[in-house]
């Protein structure tokens, strides 16, 4: 893994990297994975999807560049609910969906997110004041990624079993197919867990990541969307989580609960949902529409009631 330089992707190197990555969801026979994939595995619990998608919220925006695009250009103060649909929706179709479904969503990101630029208001990390910033920024779009496998990673191992470092080493291998899907260069991402750690520290030790206005102000909304008394559970959850530095740089160590009593049997009880739940909750419902799709039989009423839950639609795959 080499450091990439952060300029942002365009077109011929957006559409030549989806083009790899769309022929290893073609060689799958499913997607970009398939059920013997362990990016599958791991993604398929849905209570590890839902935290990591909400811890991921809060890591996202400590680099200034997502913290702006969030801030100037996204309807997340105005429907939050509605956001919340729209990414689950469009990567559920990336993680599980057929190869048409990953082209067809991969593009249209591509194109939104080419949309969202601006100039910065303050210096942040290394942004200087009066800066140009830019969502499709090699830099900006590889945090994510990294966040995005690497949260699952640590709910997985807290919340669900332990994998083999081999399997972790696949998983880390596997998730450069998803990565090349939105333009990341292959030399850029990590194929390793020993690399995904290491390219996580290294965000954190740089000083690339900030905590910018917007970004305390999206943080702060944030909280807000969680049930007042699930607040302190939920952030004590996520401080024991993270590495110290970055419920710091998030600015969460104080809003946690801190009886490690409590902590633990959170811990336990989501192992116990994730071992004993029937199918049909314990997993995400893109999961279950995808093993349905390969089994060649009918989504079930609960699958497609918990969809609806999540984005308002009874089926995300079809």
């Amino acid at each position: 893994m080499r450091e990439i330089p952060d300029d942002p992707v365009d077109r011929e190197r957006f559409e030549h990297r989806l083009h790899d990555g769309l022929l290893a969801a073609h060689e799958t026979g499913w997607g970009l994975f398939g059920p013997t994939s362990v990016v599958w595995k791991v993604n398929r619990f849905a209570s590890v999807n839902i935290l990591a998608t909400s811890i991921g919220g809060h890591l996202d925006v400590a680099h200034p560049a997502v913290a702006w695009g969030v801030f100037e250009h996204s309807r997340i103060f105005t429907n939050p609910k509605e956001r919340f649909a729209q990414t689950y929706l469009l990567l559920s179709r990336v993680a599980f969906g057929t190869p048409e479904q990953v082209g067809r969503v991969s593009s249209s990101l591509y194109s939104r997110h080419s949309r969202i630029e601006g100039i910065t208001k303050n210096a942040a990390g290394k942004y200087t004041e009066g800066s140009r910033y830019a969502a499709n920024s090699v830099d900006g779009l590889l945090w994510v990624h990294l966040v995005y496998f690497w949260s699952r990673y640590l709910l997985y191992e807290a919340t669900v079993e332990s994998l083999t470092k081999t399997e972790w080493d696949r998983y880390v291998d596997e998730s450069r197919r998803f990565g090349a899907c939105f333009g990341l260069p292959d030399e850029g991402m990590p194929s390793t867990l020993d690399e995904l750690q290491v390219a996580v520290s290294r965000y954190i030790s740089s000083g690339d990541l900030a905590m910018t206005p917007a970004g305390k102000e999206i943080l702060e909304y944030i909280a807000t969307l969680i049930p007042r008394w699930a607040r302190p559970i939920y952030y004590g959850f996520v401080d024991e989580l993270l590495p110290t530095q970055l419920t710091a740089l998030i600015d969460i160590s104080d809003r946690g609960l801190q009886r490690r009593g409590i902590r633990n049997g959170i811990r336990i009880l989501l192992r116990a949902y994730n071992r004993f739940a029937p199918p049909s909750v314990r997993y995400v419902p893109a999961f279950n529409e995808a093993n349905s799709r390969i089994t060649h039989r009918p989504v079930g009423p609960i699958v497609r009631a918990f969809n609806r839950a999540l984005c308002g639609r009874a089926e995300v795959l079809s």
